[in-house]
């Protein structure tokens, strides 16, 4: 009835920025007992003047729970980058299994 003029249900929606995909190793031991990693990324961030972004470093604290596998897709939605009128974006947390196998004789 009202459009969006008064946020009403026809209103657009904010567009989206392309989400942020990190990857990290675990070992096979990490993914049968379960384990916490901390994760480095990169993001940009709305500086206080509210129209400009600069890059910052980032730490993310994951908990691997036992039994997940390299096909295990992690999700922190709204930690990702961030600019002027728009939703932040998601950051996924793919699973990277590194094929070191250790043969103790």
């Amino acid at each position: 009835m009202f459009s969006s003029a008064f946020g009403g249900q026809y209103a657009p929606e904010k567009e989206r920025l392309p989400d942020i995909i990190a990857e990290m190793e675990c070992s096979l031991e990490e993914l049968y007992n379960g384990c916490v990693k901390v994760l480095s990324y990169k993001r940009r961030v709305l500086n206080s003047d509210g129209r400009t972004t600069s890059l910052m470093d980032e730490e993310k604290e994951v908990e691997i729970f036992k039994g997940y596998d390299k096909t295990t897709k992690i999700t922190f939605p709204g930690y990702g980058n961030e600019a002027p009128g728009m939703k932040n974006c998601k950051i996924f947390f793919l699973i990277k299994r590194n094929n070191l196998l250790f043969f103790f004789f």
